[in-house]
């Protein structure tokens, strides 16, 4: 554990440590995690705003919602200078949208399918939406009781998703990818990143059943986020492993917290769990074999054959000296260099 605090890899408590060798399945959440979370404006379509306006709308909403997407939209909104408002009733449903009241006016933002549970018609807005999901943009509609307008962002992956993915893979592990994005964004980030396979449009209610489903048909799921969605998700996988700079909510619920918020990390830390329990299995046999063999003749096994007893003062230096031995055997762990190879 001391070893894994000085890579800034958290672990805490053993059984973190026990399944980690047995883990089939690794489960990353995408925003935040495979990607680098840095989420940029790209377009702005509006119908019935200015786009200061309709930019306006949405941030003073969005400030308010704690997810990547509204960051991204409010940190637009600051860069060219546009005006919050207050906002008022605001209510977040969490992977899908936001609503509340912005300048007296009863404002939604989020998904087009969290637009048409509102109720609002979006037939108008298909071809254009339909168009950005292909270029992999994650679409966000602002309405009010009609669509005011589409604003797409994107996002790239991090540098070390892919190494990080093939090493997993190296050490039999499969990968998989959540996202409540489209399926084009999805599978964009997919393709570059390498994961074995990628759920799309999924909210945070169905990423606990994909889970519990791997789990049903036997596969011992290690889960990776670091939203607030993701909270329920880290606690029913067998390890949850939340990213360091994301939510105290998620940190609070992972088993295994990287504090480096380093995605290559996560296969430092499979590494030096596997490292952890072959040497406990080291010194479980060292002692036991040790033990074993001197005890019976400390207490005088030998001596009625050969005459042979062993001092108690030597007995007492054979002891010690096997507590030493596995106590070095631990300290040695001190030692352990993350595999910088592919």
């Amino acid at each position: 554990l001391g070893r894994g605090a000085e890579l800034g890899i958290l672990i805490k408590n053993a059984e973190a440590i026990e399944q980690a060798s047995n883990v089939t399945t690794v489960v990353f959440d995408k925003t935040g995690t495979l990607t680098a979370g840095n989420l940029s404006v790209v377009d702005i379509v509006t119908f019935h705003e200015d786009e200061d306006g309709l930019i306006s709308l949405c941030a003073s909403l969005e400030r308010y919602a704690n997810h990547p997407v509204g960051d991204a939209v409010v940190l637009h909104a600051k860069s060219k200078g546009v005006l919050l408002e207050d906002a008022e009733e605001v209510k977040v449903f969490e992977g899908k949208g936001i609503v509340g009241t912005v300048a007296g006016r009863s404002i939604i933002a989020g998904s087009v399918a969290f637009i048409k549970e509102q109720g609002i018609d979006t037939k108008a807005l298909e071809q254009d939406i339909s168009q950005f999901e292909q270029q992999g943009k994650t679409v966000l509609v602002v309405a009010d009781t009609k669509p005011l307008g589409i604003i797409t962002l994107q996002d790239r992956p991090k540098e070390e998703a892919q190494v990080t993915l093939q090493k997993l893979k190296k050490r039999g592990k499969k990968t998989i990818m959540i996202t409540g994005d489209n399926r084009f964004a999805a599978e964009a980030i997919a393709g570059e990143v390498g994961v074995d396979a990628v759920y799309s449009d999924v909210t945070p209610e169905a990423k606990m059943t994909i889970v519990k489903h791997l789990q049903s048909n036997g596969d011992i799921v290690a889960f990776v986020g670091d939203g607030i969605n993701d909270a329920p998700v880290l606690a029913q996988a067998d390890i949850g492993i939340a990213m360091g700079a994301g939510t105290d909510v998620a940190i609070e619920a992972g088993d295994v917290v990287l504090l480096r918020n380093r995605l290559g990390d996560v296969a430092v830390y499979f590494d030096l769990a596997v490292k952890v329990m072959q040497r406990i299995k080291q010194n479980i046999f060292w002692a036991f074999a040790y033990n074993m063999l001197l005890v019976p003749v400390a207490a005088g096994v030998l001596y009625p054959f050969t005459g042979f007893l062993i001092k108690p003062e030597f007995a007492g230096a054979a002891m010690a000296l096997s507590s030493i031995t596995v106590v070095s055997l631990s300290l040695a762990l001190k030692k352990f260099k993350p595999d910088q190879s592919m």
